[in-house]
């Protein structure tokens, strides 16, 4: 591991590739035409793309509501208004009036705050993917043609230890991760004859650097994390490192005293800077990287959605600050006697009581509501908001009786294509966490060899809304149609059956063979014993 990190530079190490959203290009290139031959033609240039950087702090931004750009000032501004009132004298109590005899006016600055609404869009989607995609279990084949009785037993075992061991739980953290942060990593550890798995997360404070080599295999990956203390001050930066031996730890405290520095020995030339010291490091025991790392190019998964949302959050608040403005209703008094209207107000500023002669006249003039353009516009950007991130907004109101599979499955259709596109870009992921455990099977159970060569498929199923009947009469039809053997549509039945069904299905196939046999052996034994007894009649006779 040394070695390597000689040939890095500590500012290699923590580098990533960014995020991008991409902006609209206003500025065109532009030339005269004219010709161009060998001499003259301009180098090739591939093209021209505006982006911005979006970070994964943005990402946690846009996920929680109270941080949308909604509820900056800057983005949506209150409004000031300057207001001409009378001065009031404090000795009187009464308007101040000048030598002139005019009243004395000065201007008052106010701030009236505008009302605003962030929806949590971002949660809905992320929650609408997440539970598409990690509702069913992981799938596991196993990739023989002809498995033996004993490869057969080990991957029923290895099924069941993966329940155990929390892996469904691993792919939930993942996944969630990678749907809200954009990126996640899966780390296995072996120790003390125990296996043990880590999912990291920007979410949860983690930073991560992966490092690939000249093939794209992961190589390394670093999770940067910071320490802080109960004020909340930074106190130290830690680095854990994963290669393809060992697992070592580095850290980097704050400030002019270090005492870390002073106990340890610094490390010089792994990354080029001073300030980091080795804290720990020993091999980790797996023969290959013990992490596997996913990301998600887009961002996370509300991203083709975001202008939508921040667009319909800020015309909502415009309609609402209109309605406020003119949707309540205004009372209007007309004066022709003497008295004059007197109204009494609640604390609240609603009226209880208006005194006036039968002269006057009031009444309330209704307020304006929005009009249908505009609420069309709402519903429009709402639309978009969901179809834009592929999921339905609330599934059609269903008639009574049951709703045929089919029918289901086109209801959420666009939820299922995204959920499939989603689990195909996870799958190596998939892969490498079902290697990560193999290799923790094989050292818990002292079978490394065995566990590792053995053949296994996995993948991520989407999850569809649907009766458990229809599934399980559509795995015994197939069945029935002798297309699929009994053994395979019980391990892709997932309410009913368990690792090792099949063995159980043998178990008592043999228990009650057995005992047919033992019923007919008996009515062959007692024709027998009946034979013999009339032919002893028969010769007594």
């Amino acid at each position: 591991m040394e070695e390597k990190q000689e040939q890095i530079s500590f500012r290699d190490l923590k580098t990533k590739k960014v995020w991008r959203r991409f902006l609209p290009q206003t500025v065109l290139a532009q030339g005269q035409l004219q010709t161009f031959f060998s001499g003259n033609e301009p180098p090739y240039n591939p093209g021209r793309n505006v982006f911005e950087i979006v970070t994964q702090a943005d990402f946690l931004a846009e996920y929680y509501p109270t941080s949308h750009k909604i509820n900056s000032e800057t983005y949506y501004p209150n409004v000031w208004r300057t207001v001409s009132e009378k001065v009031i004298d404090p000795v009187t109590g009464e308007y101040s009036i000048d030598n002139d005899g005019n009243f004395i006016t000065q201007e008052n600055v106010y701030c009236e705050i505008v009302p605003r609404f962030s929806f949590p869009y971002q949660q809905i989607i992320a929650f609408t993917h997440i539970y598409h995609a990690t509702s069913n279990d992981i799938q596991h084949e196993l990739a023989i043609p002809d498995p033996t009785e004993a490869q057969d037993k080990l991957f029923d075992d290895m099924c069941s230890s993966w329940h155990e061991a929390g892996m469904e739980d691993a792919w939930y953290q993942s996944f969630k991760a990678r749907e809200i942060t954009g990126d996640t990593a899966f780390v296995g550890s072996v120790r003390n004859g125990e296996f043990s798995w880590r999912v990291f997360s920007y979410k949860d404070g983690d930073v991560l650097y992966p490092h690939y080599d000249q093939t794209g295999a992961l190589k390394l990956l670093v999770r940067s994390t910071f320490q802080y203390d109960a004020s909340g001050m930074t106190v130290s930066e830690v680095l854990e490192v994963w290669d393809e031996k060992n697992y070592s730890i580095y850290r980097r405290s704050q400030g002019e005293s270090n005492v870390i520095t002073k106990v340890f020995d610094r490390i010089k030339g792994i990354f080029g800077i001073e300030g980091y010291v080795l804290e720990y490091s020993e091999p980790h025991g797996f023969p290959f990287i013990p992490a596997v790392y996913m990301r998600n190019e887009d961002g996370p998964g509300w991203s083709a959605s975001q202008d939508s949302i921040d667009n319909y959050e800020l015309n909502f608040s415009q309609m609402a600050h209109n309605n406020q403005a003119y949707g309540e209703a205004i009372l209007v008094t007309k004066t022709k006697g003497d008295m004059p209207v007197d109204i009494t107000r609640g604390l609240n500023g609603t009226i209880k009581q208006i005194d006036m002669d039968s002269e006057s006249e009031a009444h309330f003039l209704e307020g304006q509501s929005a009009s249908d353009s505009y609420m069309k516009q709402l519903d429009k950007l709402e639309e978009m908001i969901y179809r834009g991130s592929e999921i339905i907004k609330s599934p059609t109101e269903l008639k009574s009786g049951d709703t045929p599979a089919t029918s289901i499955k086109l209801l959420f259709t666009p939820n299922m294509q995204r959920a499939e596109s989603d689990l195909t870009e996870c799958r190596p992921f998939i892969s490498g966490m079902w290697r990560i455990f193999a290799f923790g099977y094989g050292y818990v159970n002292n079978c490394i060899t065995d566990a590792m060569s053995l053949r296994v498929i996995s993948w991520g199923k989407v999850f569809v809304p649907q009766s458990e009947s229809s599934i399980v009469a559509d795995l015994v039809a197939l069945v029935n149609a002798k297309i699929l053997s009994a053994q395979t549509a019980a391990e892709r039945c997932p309410f009913y059956s368990k690792p090792g069904e099949s063995k159980k299905i043998q178990v008592e196939e043999k228990r009650k063979r057995d005992a047919e046999l033992l019923v007919e052996l008996e009515e062959i034994k007692a024709t027998q014993q009946s034979r013999l007894t009339q032919n002893s009649n028969i010769e007594n006779q």
